[in-house]
């Protein structure tokens, strides 16, 4: 059991978000969004300003600092702990959410200050370093080790932050009864890295490790290997190979429905993913996120989040296609649901209700 206040204000630190999510992120203010990991944060804003620490704004992506406000004493099923009382220690001031935890968007603002070089890298890896003292399990172990050498990378000392990455992943094999779902998250880590340093050779190398390696030892509706799809397709894409990553998204998703009931929600995922490859004029978009909404509303009391989300991403089609009855339709759906999740006057709700009238006055 932990005492818990009855709101906290938390924050967490992201060095390279890539400015299309960014955007999405600008364009879905008072929308939800869930976490497919488990998400850490900070009581301490200095805390989190130290893993973006030195890292700047480019073209392509943008550092950010999440503000996260949890008013514990309404949120019931929220499942996070704070891991300094769990180890005894006065580190990181750390709050670490569950997976699936769900936030929303309230607001997105510009600070031309945050990606300032601010960072006490030494301080940092002081403190996980008191970390590592904390625990006996290799596993863990392994996991820290990653976290000092992703402080490496932040500090553009990606040689050094690379070759303990490497490390890490390599100790992780030789664990008895292999954690082979950390494997593969530890080689799309290093994959991110280079995806962020424009090394795209190098960054498919790992990605494709992590995918055949989610082939080998993974169940088939695994998130993991979903996630090692993703990563794929937007590389691919990065690399201008759009038409590749869609062939590559649609063998893929032949797998799902070869080996997976036809309802199942990752052959949805996959379906809105690969909607978003096609152009706005093309059926096959219509196509997949109708089919991934026939699946989502087979289960929408546990996915209610990705269920409105296509429910949008439909909305946003016929509205392009100037199909405004339609779009009114599917938005009236999309309130629906939100109206057995908030109170009727909720931001969320009131928002989507201004969406609905301002679309109908336009048919």
């Amino acid at each position: 059991e932990q005492n818990i206040q009855t709101s906290w204000i938390l924050y967490r630190g992201q060095p390279h978000m890539a400015t299309y999510e960014l955007e999405n992120l600008k364009s879905n203010i008072g929308f939800l969004v869930s976490t497919n990991e488990f998400l850490s944060s900070s009581t301490s804003p200095g805390v989190a300003k130290l893993f973006f620490a030195g890292c700047k704004d480019t073209n392509d992506y943008k550092v950010v600092i999440f503000e996260i406000t949890a008013d514990v004493s309404s949120l019931k099923n929220l499942v996070f702990v704070d891991i300094d009382k769990c180890l005894g220690i006065n580190c990181e001031s750390e709050i670490l959410f569950n997976i699936g935890s769900i936030f929303k968007i309230e607001d997105v603002n510009h600070n031309s200050d945050i990606g300032a070089p601010i960072g006490n890298y030494t301080q940092a890896l002081e403190y996980y370093t008191k970390v590592l003292h904390c625990r006996n399990d290799q596993s863990n172990m392994a996991r820290i080790r990653l976290n000092i050498g992703a402080i490496y990378s932040m500090s553009n000392d990606c040689e050094k932050g690379l070759k303990l990455c490497i490390e890490v992943r390599d100790i992780v094999q030789q664990v008895h009864l292999c954690p082979y779902n950390e494997i593969i998250r530890y080689q799309g880590i290093i994959g991110d890295i280079h995806l962020i340093q424009k090394d795209y050779d190098t960054a498919e190398h790992y990605y494709v490790a992590a995918f055949e390696t989610s082939k080998r030892f993974l169940f088939t509706d695994h998130r993991l290997r979903l996630h090692c799809i993703k990563s794929l397709t937007d590389l691919y894409v990065k690399r201008n190979m759009k038409e590749y990553a869609i062939q590559f998204c649609l063998d893929q998703l032949s797998v799902y429905e070869i080996y997976l009931p036809e309802i199942r929600v990752n052959i949805a995922n996959l379906s809105m993913k690969i909607s978003e490859l096609f152009e706005d004029s093309s059926d096959q978009k219509q196509d997949l996120l109708l089919k991934a909404l026939r699946i989502l509303e087979t289960s929408v009391h546990l996915e209610y989040v990705a269920t409105i989300n296509c429910l949008m991403m439909i909305t946003e089609y016929y509205q392009k296609q100037n199909f405004d009855e339609r779009a009114s339709n599917y938005y009236i759906r999309a309130l629906e649901i939100r109206k057995k999740i908030y109170p009727k006057d909720d931001f969320i709700i009131l928002k989507t209700q201004s969406l609905i009238d301002t679309n109908g006055n336009q048919t």
